[in-house]
């Protein structure tokens, strides 16, 4: 009986890849949604585009988020140019510093830059920021491909997450094999920010539940199609209350943003067993609610 108990958990861990992977394709073809959506995150900016690009993209609101001193700039105008669009967001990811460039990257210097940009932009978001545990990060130009140490990383997280709460801004968090970690720095705060959300989100149903009832922060939880094709991605979106789900396109360029914004609509309809339209409506309302004054 145990040699046939341990060939068929395979089997039917197999079955759950391919169900998946039917699922996915079927609502990845979507290419039409009843209702406009909004963008809970994106890096527009990184692809050079004319001012009149926007005027094509159907999203009425798009969070772009920076990541680095370099491209805030970038995000700044981008902001100016669509102030009743585009909410900008100005962050320290990981990704973007090493501890061979910490005078320059994790100054006084860049933290005093934050403060200033934030006082400019009283819209705006802190992030994107956050950890990630990854060795090896992605191959970028005139940056090391190892990723900061851990104790690197907390410490510019924990100054951004100051900043956001002194200046009562919402934070968008970067987090890779990291959310116990982050959960944990957020509930030994004395002052956490009022609002985060926790970008693509990638945690088992326990993490949601801390996350939620962690007290003085609203937790929302961005879902991306980077996501999408997890093994766990059905289980995962289904455990999101229905009033903290934020539709994330996550796209470089604008003329990505509302195909992307689709097709990840037409996930979560399908792993929450609504409609797209009342999907789409519920994000919605969940943008307003996570970026209204608090």
């Amino acid at each position: 009986m145990l040699s046939i108990k341990f060939s068929v958990l395979p089997l039917l861990e197999a079955r759950k890849r391919v169900s998946h992977t039917v699922l996915a394709r079927r609502y990845l073809s979507s290419t039409s949604t009843p209702i406009l959506l909004p963008d809970a995150h994106a890096h527009i900016h990184n692809t050079p585009c004319p001012p009149t690009a926007l005027s094509t993209c159907e999203a009425p609101k798009i969070c772009v988020m920076g990541t680095h001193l370099h491209d805030w700039p970038v995000v700044e105008r981008l902001s100016q140019q669509h102030p009743n669009r585009i909410v900008p967001g100005f962050g320290l990811h990981p990704w973007f510093f090493s501890e061979s460039a910490l005078e320059s990257t994790t100054s006084t210097h860049a933290f005093t830059l934050l403060t200033q940009y934030l006082h400019r932009n009283p819209t705006a978001v802190v992030g994107e920021v956050g950890l990630d545990r990854s060795i090896i990060r992605p191959k970028l130009p005139t940056i090391s491909r190892f990723c900061p140490s851990m104790d690197h990383q907390i410490d510019v997280f924990t100054q951004c997450l100051q900043i956001a709460s002194q200046l009562n801004r919402k934070v968008s968090i970067h987090s890779v094999r990291s959310p116990g970690i982050i959960f944990e720095i957020l509930r030994r705060m004395e002052n956490p920010p009022r609002r985060i959300t926790m970008h693509s989100w990638a945690g088992e149903p326990a993490l949601v539940r801390s996350f939620v009832k962690l007290k003085g922060v609203e937790t929302y939880f961005g879902v991306s199609l980077k996501q999408a094709l997890t093994g766990k991605f059905t289980e995962r979106v289904a455990a999101l209350p229905e009033d903290r789900i934020l539709l994330e396109s996550g796209a470089d360029a604008v003329g990505d943003v509302d195909d992307k914004l689709r097709k990840i609509c037409g996930l979560v309809a399908e792993s929450k067993g609504w409609t797209v339209q009342e999907t789409a409506e519920r994000s919605s309302k969940n943008l307003k609610a996570f970026l209204a004054e608090t």
